[in-house]
């Protein structure tokens, strides 16, 4: 078992990545479209095309089936790149609300299968009044969602055929096998309900590979329950051993990892629908194949509550003490009720996902507006400083808010700032949401989400049962230390003004080195349980709450706050200048809601009791909380046990999320300087973990400088 694991892991590694072979046949079928043909009748055609043209691959060692990668032409080379994982957020995601970033009900695609899904679309345009003013809209949806469920039949076959050629001409018996059972799991899912464990798995992940392809970025949800009742099944009848399933679950993980370096995601444990504790054997699997597969995606997170059994928790807590920075761990007690709190149906709400980073949603029936957008708290902070004017180039950019005479004064103008930020952004998510909501685009993705067949609409255009707008503040630390070094040094102490602020923060601190180191250590700093500083983070965080919850996005749903910062506390950084908490200009800004950057001077639990202080049922957009620790201090016979101890306790306190870095400086500053002999080390970075030696230097320097 363990061998094939590691070749296919090495097979993966070596070879290539992406999303090209779909994006590029999508695109040819797409552009034979006449000029006019509406937008979701071009995504039909366009994923028809697709299903239909895009070569089928079954590489050596696979059990699960569904390739994406494929090798480039030079001239290609650049064109993908900016639909990677970067150039998808930057072209799309970061102006008009991220795509994908969902689950799709994969209860119900193995209860029922394609077919199943075909048969109520095939009901529904009868019942369409034809005086609905909405009758066109949708029997088109109908149209395109069967003429895409119809091509993944399709797709699924043309597997089928070339496992069967495969087994053909293959010598190896055990081998040949194989091949005879993928293509006899390929005939039957996901056109037809799944019938065992194997059959499942391929059929989830050939809905994985299809949906990724049409909206991107894809969760894979509750694995370890809505596969349950498939492995008990096969382990009662002695089809599958609890070996067998873990190598198939390694086979799973491995293939999440072809997709660009997009961060996938799946979550284990928790609650049922019903409100039941979720561990089982087979989340104990999950876990035991992330050991063994040890790659960046997908990012695991595992839910705790207080039915949770402490070995689970334990046993979450080793993985992540062996340097493999998951499971991301999400508490229930603070999720489900911020989620209900806010109109999510209770059975919805405990069978939340982590969709790809932290970003919180209801599995199978939620809209993809999960990251809208990302709001520059420290560029706040500057304008507030120069009366809202941008310091980069002089333009009024904020707010006029006047001669900062007071702290109060200029506490007062962070908020204002930040106020005009969110209401700026609302009003453009909003804009976009309107366009989007006049096509319709995702005619396959929306035949797995509810109510979307119900109600004979698109999931652009309002059949997702719930649509939450979620905006990221970015650098909530960054400007807390900031404030609390200000109000010491400028209004208590009365050491320098305003004004002298600004020329050396605009001088980068130039020839000022004792002033930034003062500002680096010698004020109040957020994590270290100090009310100096943890008083303002309560007061900023409650009224950037108070703030986001004023807006209705289009849908009818309510704007709700976020903390994510994913890889844009390196991105935002690098578009602001010097800050009065002794940070630089254009580096990056603080990374969660844990302690800025080498900050956490009295430890893990200090940073901890600060995140307990804020409300974070109201922050169901997303929390991320990075705990950094050295691999000797969590490598200790007692260190696991410890780990999972601080979690406990925290999550009884209120947190909500924590995910951790286990690694050392030394090994940190290695793998910069040799990253050939590093390539597989995995580090926490803004909400997802990552290959280090991939990562831009900004956050390679941040994440070292965590450590320190």
């Amino acid at each position: 078992m363990r061998e094939r694991i590691a070749r296919l892991k090495q097979a993966c590694l070596a070879g290539p990545v992406g999303l090209q072979r779909y994006y590029f046949h999508r695109d040819q079928g797409a552009s034979g479209c006449p000029e006019g043909t509406a937008l979701i009748r071009r995504s039909a055609a366009a994923t028809v095309h697709m299903f239909d043209n895009v070569p089928v691959e079954i590489k050596p060692d696979e059990l699960i089936v569904g390739s994406c990668a494929e090798s480039l032409r030079i001239e290609d080379e650049e064109r993908w790149r900016q639909i990677g994982l970067y150039g998808q957020f930057m072209n799309e995601g970061g102006r008009g609300g991220m795509t994908g970033h969902m689950a799709i009900d994969n209860d119900r695609l193995l209860a029922e299968g394609v077919r199943g899904a075909i048969a109520r679309i095939e009901r529904k345009p009868a019942d369409v009044d034809p005086a609905d003013p909405d009758h066109d809209r949708k029997t088109e949806f109908y149209s395109c969602a069967q003429s895409v469920l119809d091509a993944l039949v399709r797709f699924a076959n043309r597997y089928a055929d070339e496992a069967e050629r495969l087994a053909t001409a293959e010598p190896n018996p055990g081998r040949k096998g194989e091949l005879i059972r993928i293509a006899q799991d390929c005939r039957r899912v996901p056109e037809h309900p799944a019938q065992s464990f194997r059959q499942a798995l391929q059929s989830v992940y050939f809905l994985f590979v299809a949906t990724n392809a049409e909206a991107g970025l894809m969760s894979l949800g509750h694995a370890d329950q809505y596969l349950l009742p498939y492995y008990e099944a096969d382990v009662a009848s002695g089809a599958l051993t609890p070996d067998d399933a873990r190598e198939l679950l390694g086979c799973l993980l491995i293939k999440t990892n072809e997709w660009w370096q997009l961060p996938m995601s799946l979550i284990i444990g928790g609650q049922t629908r019903q409100g039941d504790d979720a561990v089982s054997e087979l989340s104990y699997l999950f876990l035991d194949a992330r050991e063994d597969v040890r790659m960046a995606d997908p990012a695991m997170g595992a839910a705790f509550n207080e039915d949770t059994r402490d070995e689970f928790v334990l046993r979450c807590a080793e993985l992540n003490a062996m340097g493999l920075t998951q499971p991301m761990m999400f508490n229930d007690r603070t999720i489900i009720p911020g989620l209900i709190r806010n109109g999510v149906r209770p059975e919805d709400a405990r069978r939340y996902v982590p969709c790809t980073c932290t970003e919180i949603t209801p599995e199978g029936c939620s809209g993809i507006w999960v990251v809208a957008d990302y709001i520059n708290f420290a560029k706040c902070l500057e304008l507030a400083l120069n009366d809202g004017a941008d310091p980069v180039d002089g333009r009024l950019k904020g707010e006029k808010t006047g001669a900062l005479e007071t702290f109060d004064d200029l506490v007062e103008a962070v908020k204002r700032q930040l106020a005009r930020a969110l209401k700026d952004n609302a009003e453009r998510q909003n804009a976009f949401a309107r366009a989007r909501k006049q096509g319709g685009r995702y005619p396959l993705l929306s035949c797995f989400v509810n109510d979307c067949i119900e109600k004979g609409l698109d999931l652009d255009e309002g059949g997702a049962r719930y649509y939450y707008f979620y905006p990221q503040l970015v650098g909530l630390v960054t400007v807390v230390d900031s404030l609390a070094a200000m109000r010491e040094l400028i209004y208590e102490k009365g050491e320098m003004t305003i004004a002298q602020l600004n020329e050396a923060l605009a001088a980068d601190f130039e020839g000022g080195d004792d002033l930034r180191l003062r500002m680096l250590h010698k004020f109040p700093k957020y994590g270290n349980n100090d009310p100096a500083a943890d008083d303002l983070a309560v007061e900023l965080t409650q009224f950037y709450m108070d703030e986001v919850e004023k807006y209705e996005n289009p849908y009818g749903f309510s704007y709700h706050p976020g903390f994510l910062a994913w890889i844009m506390h390196g991105v935002l950084g690098k578009q602001t200048g010097a800050t009065p908490d002794g940070r630089h200009a254009g580096t990056a800004l603080s990374d969660s809601l844990g302690a800025a950057q080498g900050r956490a001077a009295n430890g893990p639990t200090s940073v901890l009791a600060t995140v307990e202080k804020l409300d974070l049922t109201r922050a169901v957009g997303a929390v991320v909380v990075n705990l950094t620790f050295s691999d000797q201090s969590l490598s200790r016979p007692k260190g696991p046990q410890v780990l999972a101890s601080m979690i406990r306790s925290h999550f009884s306190r209120g947190g909500a999320e924590v995910q951790i870095n286990c690694v050392s400086r030394e090994t940190l500053l290695a793998a910069k300087a040799d990253p050939a002999s590093y390539r597989d080390l995995i580090v926490r970075v803004g909400g997802f973990s990552d290959y280090f030696t991939r990562l831009d230097p900004i956050l390679q320097d941040e994440i070292i400088q965590r450590t320190e």
